[in-house]
């Protein structure tokens, strides 16, 4: 950020003079100075003073307006100009959910390392929603999770990865027995006395769990847990049911000792790679895209 654009943005955020001097550790005839000589540049007068302090004339929310454009082209310069440059070493950061984590990153770092082996990766686990929040505020450059009948915000790049079925878990050895008792195939109401372990709401599987739950009207007992390996852990000990999609089960290595059943009207949802708008054409972010797709093409094909 230039010195114009870092004092007159401080100037807006205290409204006052004396407030953004004090926050920018210079003195208010100094910042007086700087807004006189820059609204005389500019031709026209930026700031209202009011009682109430200064306020944004309508050429001020334009000029701040610019200023924002100003920073975002010129971070989007900085980091080309890193990525092109053989001087420089661009680190990549990378979102993902928790869960994916476990079962594509292993694979997934060292194929992409192999192609590019300069680039430092950073990796930052959020929730699905915290990463398109992030990604939209260029705090990535790009993201690997999840979408279910929703719209990524329009500076957002998507490329979808594969579809995935959602399923319900349980312990193979408890869905024979209950199916003996029951002398048919069993449907969620019949687990009505088994605890239902869920993740927390913040999380996709975790609402489409609960979604499920509700629909069925259940009344068994809930148990939240934090992550998809600790849920998965306790439904193939028997102790309770849970849900995870179809490719992360398979992905555990432990199949035989579970069970995945379909969820209404088979609910799937699209695991797929964004990044923002600014970053879509650097090759580094297309080639990390593309790995991360070849990665799961792989993944998918090997359990069938």
């Amino acid at each position: 950020m230039n010195k114009n654009t870092l004092y007159f943005k401080s100037i807006c955020e205290e409204g006052s003079l004396l407030g953004a001097a004090n926050k920018l550790g210079m003195t208010q005839p100094s910042l007086s100075k700087f807004l006189s000589q820059l609204e005389q540049e500019l031709q026209a007068r930026l700031f209202q003073r009011t009682k109430k302090g200064l306020v944004l004339t309508e050429a001020g929310k334009a000029y701040l307006d610019y200023c924002e454009q100003f920073e975002q082209l010129y971070n989007k310069m900085r980091l080309h100009l890193s990525e092109v440059s053989e001087q420089s070493v661009f680190r990549l950061k990378i979102g993902i959910t928790p869960a994916r984590g476990f079962y594509i990153i292993p694979e997934l770092f060292p194929r992409f390392k192999q192609l590019r082996p300069t680039v430092q990766l950073e990796l930052i686990e959020r929730t699905a929603s915290e990463l398109e929040w992030m990604l939209m505020k260029r705090e990535l450059h790009v993201a690997l999770f999840t979408v279910r009948d929703q719209q990524l915000h329009d500076s957002l790049m998507s490329y979808p990865i594969c579809e995935e079925r959602i399923l319900m878990i349980i312990n193979k050895d408890k869905l024979d027995e209950i199916e003996q008792e029951l002398g048919r195939k069993a449907d969620i109401q019949d687990f009505n006395k088994i605890p239902f372990i869920m993740l927390p709401d913040t999380t996709r599987i975790g609402q489409l769990g609960y979604l499920q739950y509700k629909r069925a009207n259940m009344s068994s007992d809930i148990i939240y847990v934090q992550n998809l390996e600790t849920a998965v852990q306790l439904a193939m000990s028997g102790f309770g049911i849970t849900f995870s999609s179809e490719i992360a089960l398979n992905s555990w290595g432990k199949q035989e000792k579970l069970a995945g059943l379909p969820l209404d009207n088979n609910m799937s949802w699209t695991y797929i790679a964004a990044t923002h708008e600014d970053y879509n054409d650097f090759s580094v972010v297309q080639d990390f895209i593309q790995t991360a797709i070849e990665v799961s093409n792989n993944t998918v094909k090997s359990e069938h």
